[in-house]
């Protein structure tokens, strides 16, 4: 009874720990794929989403696969001297020619379902702050992701363009949208660089309790399980 539950507490510990690893990934945003440091690819631009407020302040792209509704995305480009984390507020899924809303409510719609260009928009004042808009549309490349900070921030309409191709050969063509999301800023600016070279601190808003990394879970799952192959080994001499 021991062994089994000695076993069955190991068995336990291992899939949490695999478990959390594949439910969120970070995707780091810095000067690789980015517009403004020319160095996106498959013809990203600013361009491909506007605001009403001033447009996109920046993009990258593109990337492979697709940005899961619990990624992360950290900013920490050298070129903003700031660390921001966003993550998925708002989702528009493409069903036909319907908008299938998902996350928070924030009035998001989007119009030219189906297609690889058309119109985003979401409730004035449902969004405050700095936001990403993320593309999806086919899967190499991918997604691609837009920045609205600054004042850009301001803007909660605008347009979309699919802006890479797939399909190769003489013909490429612009692939339809799968989804457009909405990614909202969780945490504030680390610092800011000065004309001295200094950095800025931000003001501590409260404590947390430490949650146990999934590497963490696994290792402590690991060890328990040699300390039972050590006792067992023992009980045989």
């Amino acid at each position: 009874m021991k062994k089994l539950s000695l076993l069955t507490l190991i068995m336990c510990l291992s899939f949490l720990g695999w478990a959390g690893m594949a439910q969120a990934a970070t995707i780091n945003l810095d000067d690789t794929n980015r517009c403004g440091a020319g160095n996106a690819i498959n013809g990203m631009t600013t361009a491909g989403v506007t605001g009403n407020a001033g447009g996109a302040t920046d993009c990258w792209g593109t990337y492979n696969g697709n940005l899961n509704s619990n990624d992360d995305i950290d900013l920490g480009s050298p070129y903003y001297a700031m660390t921001m984390n966003f993550t998925e507020l708002a989702k528009c899924d493409i069903s036909g020619s319907s908008c299938v809303n998902s996350g928070t409510n924030i009035g998001l719609a989007l119009t030219g379902q189906g297609g690889s260009s058309g119109t985003w928009s979401f409730n004035a004042g449902a969004l405050t702050g700095d936001f990403m808009v993320v593309l999806k549309a086919a899967n190499s490349p991918g997604f691609g992701v837009w920045l609205f900070t600054g004042t850009d921030n301001q803007s909660n309409s605008g347009n979309w363009t699919v802006q890479w191709t797939v399909g190769g050969g003489p013909n490429p063509k612009a692939p339809g949208l799968s989804h457009l999301s909405i990614l909202s800023k969780t945490t504030g600016t680390t610092g800011t660089t000065g004309t001295t070279g200094t950095t800025g601190t931000t003001g501590t808003t409260g404590t947390t309790g430490a949650v146990p990394e999934p590497g963490t879970i696994i290792l402590f799952g690991s060890g328990l399980a040699g300390l039972g192959l050590w006792r067992l080994k023992n009980k045989k001499k």
